[in-house]
């Protein structure tokens, strides 16, 4: 009787100390005062024990978690697997905790360096892109200076004022600055798909 007179002193006091205050979780050793007070105070609690003998009745009653041994788990008849009881293997598992934070290491360098890669091939073809509208620009202009000079050369070749080389140089030119259009309008295909392909986006078939 005057162990639970204690307790409930105790509990008293830890209600007491806590009241007003902001815990998010509660951590005790065998503490049975801790239990109480935490779960009635709202706040979630973990108790750790490793004496197979020890009365589990509060410990049951209050926590949120039960951290014990293994060992000594299966030593008590009274304890029945429940989701808030949590064997404890002594360290067995920190090469298996190590492994898995180096593994995370390893996948965020990963991913960092798939988006630098990323952001690079989009810069990549974001530029080719700029450079096949300028170079559209200027073959544009350039086809129509080349048809103009192949009309004054075919009107000059008519009243024989110009030779047949002088307009076969302007057919020539006309047929340079068509074929370098063409090829400003694939280069500013080829690099929109390329962007395309940087970010992911998939392209309709035909």
């Amino acid at each position: 009787m005057a162990k639970a007179r204690v307790l409930a002193a105790r509990t008293a006091l830890l209600m007491r100390y806590a009241a007003g205050k902001k815990f998010d979780d509660a951590i005790g050793h065998g503490s049975r005062a801790l239990a109480p007070a935490a779960k009635l105070s709202g706040v979630k609690n973990l108790t750790m024990f490793d004496y197979e003998h020890v009365s589990t009745w509060i410990f049951r009653t209050f926590c949120d978690r039960i951290l014990i041994p293994r060992a000594t788990m299966s030593r008590m008849k009274e304890l029945k697997p429940q989701g808030r009881w949590v064997p404890f293997d002594g360290f067995q598992n920190v090469a298996s905790i190590d492994g898995s934070a180096a593994s995370l290491r390893s996948a965020r360098a990963t991913r960092t360096q798939v988006e630098q890669q990323t952001w690079l091939a989009v810069r990549t073809a974001w530029l080719a892109i700029e450079d096949a509208r300028r170079r559209l620009d200027l073959t544009k202009l350039a086809v129509t200076s080349a048809e103009e000079n192949l009309q004054l050369a075919q009107g000059l070749f008519e009243v024989g004022r110009s030779s047949s080389l002088e307009l076969t140089d302007a057919q020539i030119s006309l047929a340079q600055a068509r074929a370098d259009d063409v090829q400003a309008h694939a280069d500013e295909q080829a690099a929109t798909a390329g962007l395309e392909r940087a970010i992911g986006v998939a392209q309709e078939g035909p």
